[in-house]
């Protein structure tokens, strides 16, 4: 790929050779790191020059079109202290692969490369516009296509199914037709009567409604951080992000990727909660019938929205093209390199269906054998952190602050879905009540403190060691990256515990808010969609950008923005 980039570059002379050569340099970003003495910061370049501007330059040959690569640049595997990723757009031909995009860059052929051995490119992702279909097989297409418009049908028919049986039967005559199988199935579909169920806010027995709070502000913390996130991705200057990153205040965003790990501690505590509920109501009875009930159901409720969503990212999703089928089979998260990741976002689904999977097990042993069963899921979590830290310094894909393949990896995460097991056990045990005496009522007000304490340890310490410590970053050592989320599960499921057994106060109260019920039913979606809505909306703000940007381009701006 080398020798075909610089047969291509040759293909005209010299002075033939300047136009292109100045717009392809004028889109590169900066590579000025970090070092001892200086503080570095990376730009994105222009995504204008290189799209458009170097694309239409008189000297560019039709066989010879460039495409905007953004490139993350890590340093080389550390096992402690590691300093962030620096990011640089880079103009690369279109023929390139991202790998080879990686070599270019690696070698210095694509602009300016870092100063040093130390640095090497990650994570290359490339943008070839006017090409984003290609690869994407005309079957799929068609499929894609085919399933949008069923579903819009099924919509539409189910909506006017229950208008006609609404409008022209007696209620007697729409309860039994809604009783069959064909009724059931079409009410599915009514936009109608599916709409009143997302805004019911009606709270029933044996809910518990401080859940629906948590998984709402939960979700609106990852997206927030996710926008953040896809900021840095703009063109305008890193500066301003690299210097939020020393105030105290940035722990909001810094530790915004623990709120997954609220999702596994709900959704543990959940499957735990019903399942234990259900072998009181028969006796510890269960059988393999209803363990495939209990599978499929799982996998029926949450796989139609989501096969859905796959096929609309199919044709601009490169790594759904290939690997879709690991994210029907819930082991995506094992499939998180370059080329391979499909719905990056669905890798939690790949976890908690996993975890699903076991808990079965997990908590018959627990209800049959109390002591045992405690035991084994303490030493699951405490295997967790020796899976995080064993793993991760064999992970060839470690990123700064922990961010390598074994992130998604469910040896390493199953740590707070283990503890959401045992909290929900520990409820069923008591009943979900406590002693009204002044000694409990002391020793609620100590764990509230404890909780609280242990969740700022989790939150907000790394930022203000950052800020306080410069050069040391706690989140990329190993040892805080195996317990850090286990610490923050427990700050969480103390809140979840206090506010069932009827000491969570005000707190208790404002996560019961029924206007959360709302929210709360649509977090899943909102899950999935929300990186799709984020990335059109900063490929939008790139372009605008980097149209207004391109007007005061000139040779040195690459160096001196």
């Amino acid at each position: 790929m080398v020798a075909q980039f610089v047969k291509a570059s040759l293909a005209t002379g010299p002075a033939q050779r300047v136009i292109r050569a100045v717009k392809l340099m004028n889109s590169t970003g900066r590579a000025d790191f970090p070092n001892q003495t200086r503080e570095g910061r990376v730009e994105q370049g222009n995504t204008s020059e290189c799209r458009v501007a170097a694309n239409s330059a008189q000297d560019t040959l039709p066989t010879f079109q460039a495409m905007y690569c953004t490139v993350s640049w890590v340093e080389k595997t550390q096992l402690h202290n590691s300093s962030n990723a620096h990011r640089q757009g880079v103009c690369a031909p279109m023929s390139c692969s991202e790998k080879e995009v990686a070599v270019l860059v690696e070698k210095g052929l694509l602009g300016i490369k870092p100063e040093g051995s130390k640095w090497t490119p990650r994570d290359v992702d490339c943008v070839r516009e006017g090409n984003d279909d290609e690869g994407v097989p005309i079957q799929w297409t068609i499929i894609q296509g085919l399933f949008v418009f069923s579903i819009g049908v099924l919509v539409l028919v189910g909506t006017a199914y229950e208008f006609i049986i609404t409008v022209y039967y007696t209620k007697e005559r729409k309860r039994s037709l809604t009783a069959s199988k064909c009724g059931r199935f079409l009410m599915c579909f009514s936009l109608y009567s599916n709409t009143k169920k997302v805004f019911d806010t009606r709270q029933r027995p044996g809910e518990l409604p401080a859940l629906h709070g948590i998984r709402v502000l939960s979700c609106l913390w990852i997206i927030y951080g996710h926008v953040d996130m896809a900021a840095q991705f703009t063109n305008r200057p890193r500066a301003e992000f690299e210097a939020r990153r020393r105030e105290w205040w940035f722990f909001v965003l810094d530790c915004f990727d623990m709120a997954v790990d609220t999702f596994l501690v709900l959704s543990a505590f959940l499957v735990t909660h019903w399942f234990l509920q259900q072998l009181k109501k028969r006796n510890g009875e269960y059988t393999w019938k209803d363990a495939g009930r209990h599978y499929l159901h799982r996998y029926w409720r949450l796989t139609p929205v989501y096969l859905y969503l796959l096929l609309l990212a199919l044709p601009s999703d490169k790594g759904c093209q290939t690997y879709w089928w690991t994210n029907l089979l819930y082991i995506n998260n094992y499939f998180v390199g370059d080329g391979t990741t499909c719905l990056g976002v669905a890798w939690y689904l790949g976890v908690d269906m996993q975890m699903y999977i076991i808990a079965p097990a997990l908590i018959l042993l627990m209800y049959r054998k109390p002591k045992l069963g405690v035991a084994v899921n303490i030493f699951l979590v405490a295997l967790s952190w020796v899976s995080y830290a064993g793993l991760r310094q064999l992970d060839v894909r470690e990123e700064p602050e922990g961010f390598g393949s074994v992130y998604y990896w469910t040896p390493g995460r199953m740590g707070p879905y283990i503890m959401g097991m045992l909290l929900a056990y520990l409820l069923f045990r008591t009943n979900s009540k406590v002693s009204n005496t002044r000694a409990t009522k002391i020793r609620m007000l100590l764990g509230w403190a404890i909780g609280i304490a242990i969740g700022l340890v989790a939150t907000v310490m790394p930022t203000v060691l950052r800020a306080t410590s410069p050069g040391f970053e706690i989140r990329g050592h190993i040892g805080w990256n195996a317990v850090d989320r286990s610490i923050f599960a427990a700050a969480v499921c103390w809140v979840i515990y206090a506010c069932c057994v009827g000491y969570g106060g005000i707190i208790s109260e404002f996560l019961s808010w029924k206007a959360w019920l709302p929210l709360s039913r649509l977090s899943y979606v909102t899950y999935l969609i929300h990186m799709m809505n984020i990335h059109v909306f900063v490929e939008q703000g790139n372009l605008i950008y980097g149209g207004l940007a391109g007007k005061r381009c000139n040779g040195d701006f690459w160096l001196h923005n």
